[in-house]
């Protein structure tokens, strides 16, 4: 929907983003409700995106790393199940199994990921995002945050800070020596304080950043190939959040929201103010120049709706306000996948106080898997997907989940025949109303172990039914 100012509420939640705009079009990366998405526009005015797409399988809480290479669109996200990089639409690939930080730059013919976990390590891929050289340890700390690649001609530059609190800029040579190692400078800078969030814009020969320390001070500086200061570190006067740089023209301009009265200004340089706009709301926006048009770029969120809101502003003055829904295609299936992941968390906590003569013991085991011991007797519970359906496979007795064979097919499937006590059991313990959540796919009751598969439909059962299961199968089994 396009909308003026004023004639909608203001969305109760503007969340950050991250955006592409080139040649191609608009790409712009959000932290949807059940995990890291990508929405794409045709232009400014399009009322609905040409596709929002979910990106790996876990909760995310930050939006994810966009670039393109070889006309492709790439995205570098983590979530609760580590880093990832994909090209959007297609299956990810995981490159560190935890990490609180990504940051991605398109060269020439090669993409790089810069990842912060335990340490900081960079990767480089070629233009299929086959790994190139084994990853290059950058710097041993866990403290590095504000992660940023920008390529400056023949660099790159790396940007983060420390805990110091200090400011990193790394120069990245793109061309390894005779020896296969590649050149690498460092430049510290102090900061006053730890920053809240940044924003880094780069060109060739020049790189722009504005920190924003959460107490309405923003700095603004810029740096030459090798990461020394051009323009130090300052504050910007006023008390103002929300810092975007971007290249406007023949120069970097600095987007601010100016708190008191909540207007936004787009400023060059040399302090002149290109784009000043009104009303606009308190939230984390990212400005982009396109054509004639200043771009705002935020996200927002209503009931189970993902929006996106963008203020057009041209140079003229004239402003168009648009919230476009973006809700990614699969949401519902996602709230379905992250309803029953939540429950194998709860039964972690829950089997212990409702345990058949006492669950002694519940951990999980990954992602996806739950093992809790009812006395002696271990019982687990697990995640699988065949066929793009989710199903539970519950077992008490094992040592380890049962190897289950595939469903069989054809003209087999007309003379299977599920226990009646696998039916019953999902029947008492889950209750009429939810007779369209399950079905039981496959049980097996050997001596001294037994194990069932359900097949989740429209609902989810719950951790207590969940429990209730396997209480029941070490019934079954004793």
């Amino acid at each position: 929907m396009s909308e003026p100012v004023g004639e909608r509420g203001k969305p109760g939640e503007l969340r950050a983003v991250t955006a592409l705009v080139d040649g191609v079009g608009f790409a712009l990366g959000i932290a949807a409700r059940h995990g890291a998405a990508v929405v794409e526009l045709e232009s400014t005015r399009s009322l609905r995106p040409t596709r929002a797409l979910h990106l790996g399988e876990a909760p995310a809480d930050a939006p994810p790393a966009l670039a393109r290479i070889g006309g492709r669109l790439v995205a570098a996200w983590i979530d609760l199940d580590g880093a990832h990089l994909a090209f959007v639409g297609q299956r990810g690939r995981r490159v560190a199994d935890a990490a609180h930080a990504v940051a991605v730059a398109s060269t020439r013919s090669e993409l790089w990921v810069a990842v912060a976990g335990d340490a900081l390590v960079l990767h480089r891929f070629d233009r299929e995002l086959r790994p190139r050289d084994t990853p290059e340890l950058v710097l041993e700390r866990r403290d590095a945050r504000h992660l940023a690649l920008c390529e400056t001609g023949d660099d790159v530059l790396l940007l983060h800070t420390l805990a110091d609190p200090l400011l990193a800029v790394h120069r990245l040579d793109r061309t390894p020596d005779a020896r296969g190692a590649f050149a690498r400078e460092e430049v510290r800078h102090p900061l006053a304080s730890l920053p809240r969030t940044s924003s880094i814009a780069g060109v060739p020969g020049t790189v722009a950043l504005a920190l924003d320390d959460g107490a309405g001070h923003v700095s603004f500086a810029t740096f030459d190939r090798r990461g020394r200061t051009k323009e130090r570190l300052h504050v910007v006067r006023g008390v103002r959040t929300s810092p975007s740089v971007c290249w406007l023209d023949d120069g970097f301009a600095l987007g601010t929201l100016e708190m008191e009265r909540g207007r936004f200004e787009l400023v060059r340089a040399d302090g002149k103010v290109v784009v000043a706009r009104d009303g606009i709301e308190v939230a984390p926006w990212v400005v982009r120049h396109h054509g004639q048009q200043v771009l705002l770029f935020a996200a927002g969120r209503d009931d189970d709706r993902e929006e996106l809101v963008l203020h057009a502003i041209g140079r003229e003055g004239d402003a168009q306000r648009h919230v476009i829904d973006v809700t990614p295609s699969d949401a519902a299936e996602r709230a379905r996948r992250a309803a029953i992941r939540s429950a194998l968390r709860q039964v972690v906590e829950l089997a212990p106080t409702i345990g058949y003569r006492g669950a002694t013991r519940a951990r999980r085991e990954g992602a996806l898997a739950v093992e809790v011991r009812f006395d002696a007797s271990p019982t687990r519970v697990a995640i699988v997907e065949r066929e793009d359906e989710l199903e539970l496979v519950l077992s008490a007795g094992a040592t380890s989940l049962p190897e289950v064979p595939e469903p069989t097919r054809g003209v087999r499937a007309l003379f299977r025949r599920v226990p009646a006590w696998a039916r019953e059991l999902v029947k008492v313990e889950h209750g009429e109303e939810h007779a369209d959540a399950t079905d039981v796919v496959d049980a097996a009751l050997v001596e001294g172990a037994a194990w069932i598969r359900v097949r989740l439909g429209a609902s989810t059962p719950s951790a207590r039914s969940i429990v209730q299961w396997l209480r029941a199968l070490v019934e079954r089994v004793t």
